[in-house]
Formats: structure tokens, sequence, C-alpha cells
């Protein structure tokens, strides 16, 4: 019943254990580009994982960009010595992440001792609380960036970003009461980065020559 060599009731040298996971992902992408100054990106992927229950086994996550290359357009024409590209962009997108176990949704058992007519032998015993309504834990990532490219040596990248992990799936604590079992993993925790991020870069020729210096910073 039992197919595997540690479940054994008595072992002189032996290891063994099976494990089942799978997965299966869609994904799709439309780009547009209008004369180089008008951009547009959108993602949607869905992602079914046997990590979760059936019925929490999907999930969906879309994510879109848009850019606006100012520096293409013909007002712009007089300021081309002097800043000779300018794009302002944005993007929003979603990421899912089904880091658990892959039994963690099911009541599993495991090895466990018992006392039987003052002998003892091994048995099975349930190891874990399980939850079969967790499922993906997810992170919006929100992004607005300028591009820079000025005085023909410069270039300088400057990002505004918030990104929130919710749903995290954590290990609540519960009472010894439960009889020593593992907690149940839940959609319980959120983590949240924000800030901004820069990279300042000079490049210049000397005939064969070519030197490079960036700083970048957050």
């Amino acid at each position: 019943d039992v197919p595997v060599f540690d479940a054994a009731p008595t072992v002189v040298s032996a290891g063994g254990n099976t494990v089942e996971y799978a997965m299966r992902s869609y994904f799709g992408r439309i780009n547009y580009n209008y004369k180089e100054k008008y951009l547009f990106e959108a993602n949607l992927r869905a992602d079914g994982s046997s990590r979760f229950a059936p019925d929490e086994r999907w999930g969906v996550f879309p994510s879109f960009s848009v850019g606006w290359r100012i520096s293409e357009e013909n007002f712009w024409d007089g300021l081309k010595n002097h800043i000779e590209n300018l794009k302002l962009r944005a993007s929003w997108g979603q990421l899912g992440n089904n880091g658990v176990g892959n039994y963690d949704w099911q009541n599993v058992y495991g090895a466990a001792n018992y006392s039987f007519n003052g002998t003892i032998v091994q048995g099975m015993a349930p190891s874990a609380i399980a939850n079969p309504y967790m499922t993906w834990e997810t992170t919006n990532v929100a992004n607005v960036g300028l591009d820079i490219s000025f005085l023909k040596h410069f270039s300088l990248s400057l990002d505004f970003y918030d990104k929130l992990t919710h749903g995290i799936l954590a290990n609540i604590p519960i009472p010894f009461v439960n009889g020593g079992l593992t907690a149940p993993r839940m959609n319980s925790a959120e983590v949240r980065n924000r800030g901004i991020e820069f990279d300042l870069n000079y490049h210049q020729l000397f005939g064969e020559f070519s030197l490079s210096v960036g700083i970048n910073g957050s």
C-alpha cells in the first residue's frame, strides 16, 4: 500500500521515497510600436500547479507597460543637440509564486511508533494540518521610469518602484494542544518594497580607446 523503502517497519540498510509534482503554463504577449514614439506591451500568463487543491490550482497574472519617446516628437528637434534621447515609461504587472511543499494542501501521513501488545511497532499518523484553501501568493509591481541621453556622452536611467507581495504562504503559529502537528500553510503575510533607483553613465572615445564610467544606487 505504501511502496517506498522509508515506510518499511524493519530496515537493515535501505532508503527511498517518491514525490509527484506537475505544472502547466500558458503565456501570451502583444507588442505595439507606432513610429518609434509610442510603445505598448501587454502580457498574460496562466499557471496551474499541483501544489494547490484543484479548486485553487490556477493563477492568472497580467502585466502592462507603456513608453513615450519624447525626443522623437517634432517639437523636440531644437533640443536634439543637448538631449539626444528622452523616454518616459510606466509599467504594472503581477507575478505568482507556488514555493510550498508538494502536499501541503493534503492530509498526509508519516511513519510513527506505536505500542502494540507491549512491543514498539511502526504505524502511520498525521504529520501536519492541511489547508486545501491556500493558493498562489501574488506580487504586484508598479514602476515609473525615465531614460535620458544628453551632452553626447552621458546617460541616466531613473526609476520609481512600488512592489507589494501579498498572500505570502506562511506557517501560522498554533497551540501545542494540536499534538505537535506542523501548522498549516496560509496566505497570511505581505511585504512591501518601494523606492528609487538610478543609473548614471559616462562614455567617451579617444581614438581606439574607449572610456566608460558608471554609478548606480537605490
